[in-house]
């Protein structure tokens, strides 16, 4: 009994001191753990691969723009083609002059000259009485106003009447109304076309009287 008690007291120690020896063991393992001081830890903009991945990306962003730009940029204008440009600068050549002869302008007649209206008023004023000159109806009756024409002018427009009548004349202001009076419906439409007034005037040049044509044939 003792003796088995004594080889368990055996047997226990001995199970005792491993358990020691292997406590002492793991405790002076993690002694040396603990104590082993570990490696520091490298800072990240140290660390090589991470550059690399900034420089892949700068470089692939670069070609990006490059190749977009390229893209973006418009197209030069034409430049203008050569058939254009020698049309462009070529001249006109000149017409062929024609051989047929370009006709001019008609000249436009020339109305009647103041001499040759005139005339005309003296004439139709001749014959309105008959072909008598006014010396002939003087000699048969004076107090008539053709009696006393003198002569007949066309200036401006307008035709002059002179009687033989001078500015003291008493009779001048009858004769002379009477002649502008007689003279406006007298002539004809053909002796005064073109005539603004029929103006009577005496032997020093004074008006008398003046009417516009008003002819009744």
């Amino acid at each position: 009994m003792r003796s088995l008690h004594g080889g368990s007291v055996s047997s226990l120690s001995d199970v005792q001191r491993s358990g020691f020896v292997a406590l002492r063991s793991g405790t002076a393992g993690r002694l040396r753990l603990m104590s082993t001081p570990s490696t520091p830890r490298k800072p990240w903009y140290k660390k090589l691969w991470i550059w690399a991945i900034v420089a892949a990306v700068i470089v692939i962003g670069g070609i990006s723009n490059l190749v977009n730009g390229d893209r973006d940029e418009p197209d030069a204008a034409p430049s203008t083609p050569p058939a254009a440009a020698a049309t462009a600068t070529r001249e006109p050549a000149s017409a062929t002059p024609s051989d047929e002869p370009t006709p001019s302008p008609e000249p436009t007649p020339a109305g009647p000259s103041d001499e040759e209206r005139a005339a005309k008023v003296q004439t139709a004023l001749q014959d309105a009485f008959g072909g008598q000159t006014p010396s002939e109806v003087y000699a048969s009756d004076s107090s008539l106003w053709y009696g006393y024409v003198n002569g007949v002018r066309v200036e401006n427009g307008n035709a002059f009447i002179t009687l033989q009548v001078a500015a003291d004349d008493p009779n001048r202001k009858d004769l002379g109304e009477g002649a502008a009076q007689a003279l406006s419906t007298l002539l004809p439409a053909a002796a005064v076309d073109g005539l603004g007034w029929l103006i009577v005037e005496d032997a020093s040049g004074v008006v008398i009287d003046q009417k516009q044509p008003r002819p009744i044939t």
